[in-house]
């Protein structure tokens, strides 16, 4: 082989490897449409809270990086996975695969949540499985899931009076003060959303109310729209730059301002989840991608998850 062919040789192999590493990361700047609850300090409203939260700051620094925009509405959470689902958002800022079984999710989490049942302090009933919530009647909200399957059956199913059902833009207010004014007996919610809150409104929620259980811990993510081709790059990236500024320290400097803490130094094992919706697997194609996770990518193209464990 001639000198002139092995350079004309190499220089194609390095032109295919840059046009492939350009697919990869995106070959050109994208806008990608991300919905988020209100749901402080996870998502939260810049007009009210003056921050985005820190899941939509984590997905703004990744996806910066990768040269790509995030832009991110508050919208209410059903409506947010209904949404994304169907393509008009790119993203959900925060979602379990109890959520939705079509929305691509990646395979290391960006959050990790605790459900806890909140009462007013000096209350005696305490949260010792599914039986103790029929005697209370029960605060939550539409589109909450939990680890617990039976919880999640029981809150969708039970109704009024026994479950109380809060809408709204700002449902957690309307609970915590629910329970206050006792027209509740407790209320599910989030520990750190309902710390958030009461510290922005200046209540002191340890003088005011405890803690009568708590749920497991669930691993939340960023989704990707199965509507979007691009959705199985997106969460390529955002797993690359999970681990990147876990590394780097940046992800404990945007926790910080939230005042919150990586929740992988608590040494919370993970879940392992498996998401297939079509029961003809040998149709589906399995996409592997760095660090053993999978995705199914369906005939038609659209992509679900299927994820090892972490």
């Amino acid at each position: 082989m001639t000198k002139l062919k092995m350079a004309m040789k190499i220089l194609a192999m390095a032109i295919f490897a840059g046009l492939l590493h350009s697919f990869l990361i995106g070959a050109h700047a994208d806008t990608i449409k991300m919905a988020a609850m209100n749901a402080c300090p996870y998502n939260c409203d810049p007009e009210t809270d003056g921050k985005k939260g820190f899941m939509v700051d984590v997905a703004e620094r990744i996806f910066r990086d990768a040269g790509h925009t995030v832009v991110s509405k508050v919208v209410p959470f059903n409506r947010a996975i209904r949404g994304t689902e169907e393509g008009t958002y790119d993203a959900l800022a925060i979602s379990n695969p109890n959520d939705s079984e079509k929305l691509l999710m990646p395979k290391i989490p960006n959050a990790m949540i605790q459900g806890v049942f909140l009462v007013r302090k000096g209350e005696t009933w305490r949260y010792e499985g599914l039986d103790s919530l029929k005697s209370i009647k029960l605060a939550s909200f539409p589109g909450a899931t939990w680890e617990e399957k039976d919880v999640n059956h029981y809150l969708e199913t039970t109704g009024s009076p026994a479950v109380q059902m809060i809408y709204g833009e700002d449902p957690l207010e309307v609970g915590i003060q629910m329970l206050l004014r006792k027209r509740v007996d407790s209320c599910l919610t989030e520990m750190n959303t309902a710390r958030y809150y009461g510290a922005k409104i200046g209540l002191n929620l340890d003088e005011r109310m405890e803690i009568a259980g708590r749920l497991a811990s669930t691993p939340h993510y960023i989704s990707f729209s199965p509507e979007n081709p691009k959705s199985v790059v997106y969460a390529r990236i955002l797993d690359q730059g999970m681990k990147e500024l876990r590394a780097s320290g940046q992800l404990a400097e945007i926790l910080q301002k939230y005042g919150m803490s990586d929740w992988k130094n608590n040494q919370i094992k993970y879940p392992e989840w498996t998401n297939i919706r079509s029961a003809k697997v040998a149709l589906w194609q399995i996409s592997k991608t760095p660090d053993s996770g999978m995705y199914l990518v369906s005939p038609s193209g659209r992509i679900i998850t299927f994820m090892q464990k972490h």
